[in-house]
């Protein structure tokens, strides 16, 4: 049980930048709506092709993000991009508010939280880092944001 545990957390991909720059590679997949490589997506969005890469893997697993090589906004995706362009902070409260209820990780974090009545930001990224079963870099405490 104990192992499956640990495959599943390491399933969970932490994104490796901050909110902002996560939120701007989101805004970029949806302003394309389509098929785009990570150069698309940087020219549309004037960052390095390295900090959208870092994020892939963490937009695919809570799917806002699909495909192979080259990725689409999903639907719940392309909503989020255009709540984001369009500044309507209630929309994208409400779509992270469903993707938390439908990610087990993220539903756990936010127990443990609740279980704690509270955490402080150090004890909460420290947590987060634990349960995702990476260890502590720069980019894990960066993504833990």
């Amino acid at each position: 049980m104990a192992n499956a545990d640990a495959k599943d957390n390491e399933r969970f991909k932490l994104p490796g930048s901050s909110l902002d720059e996560i939120f701007k590679v989101i805004q970029g997949y949806a302003s394309v709506n389509k098929m785009a490589s990570l150069s698309d997506i940087s020219k549309n969005t004037g960052m390095h092709v390295t900090a959208i890469s870092k994020n892939v893997g963490f937009l695919l697993s809570l799917g806002i993000l699909e495909g192979g090589k080259n990725k689409a906004p999903t639907d719940v995706g392309t909503k989020l991009g255009l709540a984001l362009m369009h500044n309507v902070p209630e929309q994208v409260e409400s779509i992270l508010a469903d993707i938390v209820s439908e990610d087990e990780f993220l539903k756990n974090v936010l127990a443990a939280v609740r279980i704690r009545k509270g955490m402080d930001e150090s004890a909460l990224r420290a947590h987060i880092a634990y349960s995702a079963g990476q260890s502590k870099t720069g980019s894990t405490t960066t993504g833990t944001g």
